[in-house]
C-alpha cells in the first residue's frame, strides 16, 4: 500500500470584529485604548494602519470580504450571496480544508446564506431567558413602552426590573465555541472563522449591568439611539451622554481584547501553531458623531466608518512590520487563497497581499473603494476612493461629491473637489469606472429604495427579527 502523507498545508484562522473603527487599537499610540493582547499577537504578523473596509455596512461589508467582490456586483448581494460569487469558504471546502464558521450577527450567519462551503456552522445566539419581564420583550411595541420611564416605575413597584434585551452574544461565548476546534486534533487542515459583534451598538458586555442604576441608564441610552434612529443619526443626545457613549465603545474594545487574550492563548498553545495562518480584521468602522452622526447605519464613509484594523500573521514570518499604504479588505480572500495554495480566481477582484507582507518597502496601492448602499436607512448609493493621498466621496443622497487632501486634513473637513480641476477629474473618471451595471440598474429603477427585506425574510424566526431590532437595523 501507499505511504499516507499527512497533509502539510496551513491552517487558516479569519476573526472579524463587527463595527471596530481603525483608530481603535492600541497599536495606534496613546490616544487609543488599551489592547495589550492584540498588541502582542501584531508582533507577529504585518499590521496594514491604512486598511479600509469594502462596505459601510456588514452584510455588503462581509460579501466582499468573503468573495473579494463587490458589493455592486451581482445585484448589491440583496438576499442570499449569488451562486455567481466565488466563494472563499466554498473554495477551501472543495480543497480539502475542514471548514468552520461561526458567529453572532444574523446577517451575516445561514439566513442571508454565509453558511455556504462550511462543514460546521454555528448562529451563536444570545441567553434566553424566561421569565415573566423578559417575555415582554416578545410582544411589539414593548420596547417603546419599556423606554419610557414611567412604564419602568410602574414595573418596579411590582417587583420587575426588566434588563434590555441582548442582541448578540459576546466574545467570550464566541470563543467557547471556537476553542475546542484549535485544540483538537485535525486530519485535514482548517480554515476557522469567527465573527464577534462585542462593538456593535448598543455596547453592552457581560461586565455591565451589575446594578439598578446602570441598568436604568442603559434604557436611557437606548431611549435616547431610538431618538437619533428616527433623525437618520443626525440627533445629538447632549455632551455628557455623547462622552458616554463613546466610553462605552472604548470600554467595549478593551473588554474585547481581555477575551482576545485567552483566544491568542490557545493559538500560540496550539501544536501547530507554526503552521497556522491569522487575519484578523472588521467589517467596517464606527461613526461617533465626527460628521454628524452615529453608528454605521448612514455610513458616510468617512475615515471613522470605512478605516478598520488589519493584522495579517504568516506563519514562519514573525518579523513584525507596519505596512503604511492603503489596502483593501477586498484582498484578504485572495490572500487566504494563495496561503492555501488555490489556484487564483479570475471573478475575485482583489491581490493577494503577500507581496506587500515580504516586500522590504511598501510600494504604491491600487486605489481602495468602499461602497455603501442596501441598509434601510441608508439606500442611496454611496462611494468612497481613497488613492495618492486623496479621500474622494460620491454621495447619491446629495448628488454631490467630496474631495480631501489626507496629508493636509486628515479629519476630512475641507472639501477641495472642483470639476475643472485635474485631481478631480482623475476621481471622477475612476468612480465611473467602477460603477456596474448592476449599480446603474438600481439608480435608473423606479423602485430604487430597498425596504426591509433585504435585511431579513420575511419567513424568518421572529427571535432573530427581534435581535435586528434590537441591533438596530429595524424599528
Amino acid at each position: 500500500m501507499p505511504e499516507h502523507k499527512p497533509d502539510k498545508r496551513p491552517n487558516i484562522v479569519l476573526l472579524t470584529v463587527d463595527c471596530w473603527r481603525g483608530d481603535h487599537i492600541g497599536l495606534g499610540g496613546d490616544d487609543g485604548p488599551s489592547t495589550p493582547n492584540i498588541d502582542r499577537f501584531a508582533q507577529q504578523g504585518t499590521w496594514f494602519s491604512d486598511a479600509y473596509t469594502c462596505g459601510g455596512w456588514t452584510k455588503i461589508s462581509m460579501t466582499a470580504l468573503l468573495s473579494s467582490t463587490f458589493s455592486s456586483e451581482y445585484n448589491f448581494a440583496q438576499g442570499k450571496i449569488e451562486e455567481e460569487r466565488p466563494f472563499l469558504p466554498e473554495m477551501l471546502q472543495k480543497a480539502g480544508y475542514q471548514t468552520i464558521g461561526i458567529t453572532t450577527n444574523p446577517v451575516c450567519g445561514s439566513m442571508h446564506g454565509f453558511d455556504r462551503g462550511f462543514d460546521h456552522f454555528t448562529d451563536v445566539r444570545p441567553e434566553i431567558h424566561s421569565s415573566f419581564a423578559d417575555r415582554l420583550f416578545s410582544i411589539r411595541g414593548s420596547r417603546r413602552l419599556l423606554r419610557l420611564p414611567i412604564f419602568r416605575r410602574l414595573l418596579s413597584r411590582i417587583g420587575m426590573h426588566p434588563n434590555p434585551p441582548r442582541p448578540a452574544s459576546s466574545a467570550s461565548d464566541v470563543i467557547d465555541l471556537g476553542l475546542p476546534w484549535l485544540q483538537q486534533k485535525h486530519d485535514a487542515p482548517f480554515f476557522l472563522w469567527l465573527h464577534f459583534m462585542d462593538l456593535h451598538w448598543p455596547y453592552e458586555s457581560k461586565t455591565r449591568r451589575k446594578t439598578r442604576d446602570e441598568v436604568e441608564q442603559v434604557w436611557r441610552d437606548r431611549a435616547q439611539w431610538a431618538m437619533q434612529r428616527r433623525n437618520r443619526g443626525k440627533y445629538f443626545p447632549g455632551s455628557e451622554r455623547a462622552e458616554r457613549w463613546k466610553m462605552l465603545y472604548r470600554q467595549e474594545v478593551e473588554q474585547m481584547d481581555s477575551c482576545f487574550g485567552r483566544l491568542f492563548d490557545a493559538l500560540y498553545d496550539m501544536d501547530d501553531w507554526q503552521n497556522t495562518h491569522v487575519v484578523l480584521t472588521s467589517d467596517h468602522g464606527e461613526e461617533l458623531f465626527e460628521h454628524g452622526t452615529w453608528a454605521h447605519s448612514w455610513n458616510q464613509l468617512h475615515r471613522e466608518g470605512a478605516h478598520v484594523p488589519l493584522i495579517v500573521r504568516i506563519a514562519g514570518n514573525a518579523k513584525p512590520r507596519e505596512f503604511t499604504h492603503p489596502v483593501s479588505n477586498l484582498d484578504i480572500a485572495p490572500t487566504i487563497a494563495e496561503l492555501a495554495q488555490l489556484p487564483r480566481v479570475p471573478k475575485m477582484r482583489g491581490k493577494s497581499l503577500l507581496d506587500k507582507i515580504r516586500a522590504s518597502e511598501c510600494g504604491t496601492s491600487d486605489p481602495v473603494y468602499v461602497e455603501m448602499h442596501g441598509h434601510r436607512d441608508s439606500t442611496i448609493y454611496r462611494l468612497a476612493i481613497i488613492n495618492e493621498g486623496h479621500k474622494y466621496i460620491y454621495d447619491g443622497d446629495r448628488d454631490r461629491c467630496f474631495l480631501f487632501d489626507l496629508a493636509a486634513d486628515p479629519d476630512e473637513r475641507n472639501n477641495i473637489y472642483d470639476r475643472a480641476d485635474a485631481c478631480s477629474r482623475k476621481f471622477d473618471r475612476l468612480r465611473l469606472a467602477h460603477v456596474s451595471k448592476g449599480v446603474l440598474n438600481i439608480l435608473k429603477s423606479d423602485d430604487a429604495v430597498v425596504g426591509e427585506d433585504i435585511l431579513y425574510d420575511l419567513d424568518a424566526d421572529p427571535k432573530v427579527i427581534e435581535r435586528l431590532r434590537a441591533l438596530g437595523y429595524l424599528d
